[in-house]
């Protein structure tokens, strides 16, 4: 038990501070001298994770090497549930134009029900296939009107597959995210076909986990 001893001249008073460390939850007593008081400790909560999805379509892109939009807007892969309940062919956006090589999209996402939250990542998924062996998957997040790109495949065909890519910290600052970053958060897609020309890839359903915890 912590100790502590005052003496005080008359009408002074000094302010006593002690410290303690609480094993559990609960509401602890504290009496000085006759004075009696309480604290209540308690759990810090649990990380929560909410998922935003696509609200809006935005422009294109900053990059010089995209020669066009991706076909289709942010209705055709803002699919309910995860990625395993994704509706595949019934809605999705696409790359399709004779010669060329890349094409993209941007989409504003919705913003998070809670506020007052700590960021701690978040996590970008898609569902897509590529039609072509040349073909690339490509996410980027905007900041400040720049797009931070990360190719998470190369050189691949096949049927709708999950992909995801995860960011504990925002690659425009290399700090941790905000609150503001996340309700203003604009995700891009792309596809890139090495000879040009024709189907390259698609896109069915995209989405963002953020994983944060709530204000304590």
């Amino acid at each position: 038990m912590a100790e502590q001893t005052v003496t005080l001249n008359p009408s002074e008073s000094k302010v006593v501070v002690f410290e303690a460390t609480p094993q559990e939850a609960k509401t602890y007593l504290v009496s000085v001298n006759g004075l009696a008081g309480s604290f209540v400790a308690k759990l810090p909560p649990a990380p929560v994770v909410e998922i935003i999805r696509p609200i809006g379509n935005v422009d294109c892109g900053f990059h010089v090497w995209c020669e066009n939009c991706l076909i289709g807007g942010y209705n055709l892969i803002d699919d309910p549930g995860d990625y395993r309940s994704h509706d595949g062919d019934a809605t999705y956006i696409r790359a399709e134009g004779t010669g060329r090589r890349a094409w993209c999209k941007s989409f504003r996402m919705s913003n998070l029900i809670e506020s007052g939250v700590k960021i701690n990542k978040i996590v970008i998924h898609t569902v897509d296939k590529g039609f072509t062996w040349d073909h690339h998957t490509m996410i980027f997040t905007r900041h400040n009107n720049t797009d931070y790109m990360v190719d998470l495949t190369s050189w691949w065909v096949g049927p709708w597959t999950h992909h995801s890519l995860e960011l504990t910290t925002n690659p425009g600052t290399g700090l941790a995210w905000t609150e503001a970053e996340i309700n203003a958060l604009i995700v891009g897609l792309a596809t890139y076909r090495k000879t040009g020309g024709g189907l390259g890839g698609a896109y069915t359903q995209m989405y963002v986990e953020v994983n944060y915890t709530p204000a304590f």
